[in-house]
């Protein structure tokens, strides 16, 4: 651009970027110069990141990769890229824009200063100081009803040996915007789930942060791969309604089963809503993790809808067994790239998929997919012996990850 976004006043700058032919893909699918309020202004604070913050990223993918493999090495923003994080800086210290969004509320100041701080950040003690300092703003705005910027700090892409929860070697540039989200049931669903879980897994001591949103737009990370849901370190999570990736893969399953696809976004949202809860309830490696998530959170979504927990009591189990299928095979299908954080979706899709057709909970016969509750407490003492053996095994190198049995492969090939 001939000069600097946020010396272009705030409401000239949608025309500003579509003059100078500037494809910001988030901007144009939202439409921002038709939002009002605080959602315009949220969404112009990030667009005067956007550019620094996707610098940042790919130079951090570039550099730090390959050496993540063996565990890499620690960095700052700005010992990845002093220009780009530079420009970001600029941008947090000189936009007009963060002065009306601290006029709305106190918490965007405190995000702005928690995003400068992090641009210098590379210790696990200060992504810990600061990942409270942007989880208990953002949950100011979400109490309030106002426009959320999230700001995850995690290093999936270079860093894949670590475990679920283990010392983190930078934060990778990321951050969301979204909306509160009022899904009706699943707030109670996620609720009673997470009594459960903490219940189960001995530990009281689990966040009442868990938030429902509408994924609108963000950078860095973000356009590499929108998040559809993570798990926050105090134990709380969040997860983006309007962004169920495995939609089609879990209709089609459906469809094979002769039901109707009216609820699919209702399961699956309580599904990968689940997985991210049961994050919190066992902390493995990274070509692990993905397992024991999936398989706790489909046994304990099938406890909840028999003993017809608060918000379960109009959900059934075969249209919950159908989804979990879905859901696997659509990971199944994933491919392995060598980095463990990745890879630990296809290795955990393909178990999935092949344990409900060794148990005989579903079958499938002519093209038609079958349901057989009948099996379903086999498949449930499955799932719990598996979450044994990740824990009793955690320590424990697997590099193969596994093939699909003839039964689930005669399935796949109609999906």
């Amino acid at each position: 651009m001939s000069k600097r976004f946020f010396d272009v006043p705030i409401s000239g700058r949608g025309l500003y970027l579509k003059q100078r032919g500037e494809i910001f893909k988030h901007w144009i699918e939202n439409d921002a110069e038709k939002m009002s309020g605080a959602e315009k202004l949220v969404a112009i604070a990030i667009l005067g990141l956007f550019d620094g913050a996707n610098g940042v990223l790919e130079r951090q993918i570039v550099q730090n990769l390959p050496a993540g493999r063996q565990g890499g090495k620690s960095r700052s923003w700005y010992d990845s890229d002093r220009n780009a994080a530079g420009r970001m800086v600029e941008s947090l210290d000189n936009d007009p824009v963060w002065k009306e969004l601290a006029k709305v509320h106190p918490a965007y100041e405190k995000i702005r200063k928690g995003i400068k701080s992090l641009s210098r950040s590379k210790s696990e003690l200060a992504f810990r100081k600061l990942e409270t300092q942007f989880t208990e703003a953002v949950w100011e705005l979400y109490k309030a009803g106002l426009p959320l910027i999230f700001v995850p700090i995690d290093d999936w892409l270079s860093n894949p040996g670590r475990k679920s929860k283990g010392p983190r070697k930078m934060a990778e540039v990321d951050i969301i915007i979204g909306r509160r989200d009022h899904s009706p049931g699943l707030p109670d669903r996620l609720e009673s789930l997470t009594r459960n879980l903490a219940h189960e897994f001995r530990n009281e001591k689990w966040s009442s942060h868990r938030m429902l949103i509408e994924w609108m737009m963000g950078a860095g990370f973000q356009v590499f791969s929108a998040t559809t849901g993570f798990s926050l370190w105090d134990k709380g999570m969040v997860l983006a309604t309007n962004l169920p990736k495995t939609r089609e893969t879990v209709s089609r399953v459906w469809r094979m089963a002769g039901m109707k696809e009216l609820e699919v976004v209702k399961y699956l949202n309580t599904v990968v809503g689940g997985h991210e809860l049961a994050h919190n309830a066992v902390d493995l490696k990274a070509l692990y993790s993905e397992l024991g998530a999936d398989a706790i959170a489909a046994r304990k979504c099938l406890e909840m809808i028999i003993s017809k927990g608060e918000g379960w009591k109009n959900m059934t189990q075969t249209k919950m067994v159908a989804t979990i299928l879905g859901e696997s095979a659509a990971q199944a299908m994933e491919k392995t790239i060598g980095n463990a954080n990745n890879d630990g979706y296809p290795f955990s899709g393909v178990r999935m998929v092949n344990m409900m057709f060794e148990t005989g909970v579903v079958e499938f016969k002519k093209g038609k997919l079958e349901v057989n509750l009948k099996q379903l407490s086999g498949y449930m003492g499955k799932l719990k012996e598996v979450e044994g053996w990740l824990v009793a095994n955690k320590n424990q190198k697997i590099r193969a990850l596994g093939d699909l049995s003839p039964k689930a492969k005669k399935f796949m090939r109609q999906i």
